[in-house]
């Protein structure tokens, strides 16, 4: 049974990075239709602590998030709660600025530094 959850929790993981991944990808390919950096909006708004605090509210959907912040670097979904991470190098055990979702809603925030 262990066994099993481990399997389950290995699969898991490589799945949520894999998703990760197409998004970043999608990401890129929509950025070179526009004729723009793959990154630039998400290396500035993940910079900027005051459009962070203006604009992320408790509450906003994901909807309402990917509309002002675009696309995440990563994301990590475990039972009920969902990280996204805005993080130039996802990697990082200092996944900031990031946010916290519960039941499909923010419900914390990690701004840039």
């Amino acid at each position: 049974m262990a066994a099993e959850q481990s399997a389950f929790d290995l699969l898991l993981d490589r799945l949520i990075r894999l998703e990760a991944r197409v998004l970043e990808l999608e990401g890129q390919i929509s950025a070179q239709s526009n004729n723009e950096s793959p990154t630039s909006r998400v290396v500035g708004i993940s910079r900027d602590k005051a459009f962070w605090r203006d604009n992320v509210k408790q509450g906003m959907t994901k909807s309402e998030i990917r509309d002002v912040l675009g696309e995440p670097t990563l994301i990590n979904v475990s039972s009920r709660l969902e990280y996204w991470s805005y993080a130039l190098n996802p990697s990082s055990h200092l996944n900031k600025p990031s946010i916290r979702f519960n039941d499909g809603r923010v419900a914390g925030f990690q701004e840039p530094d």
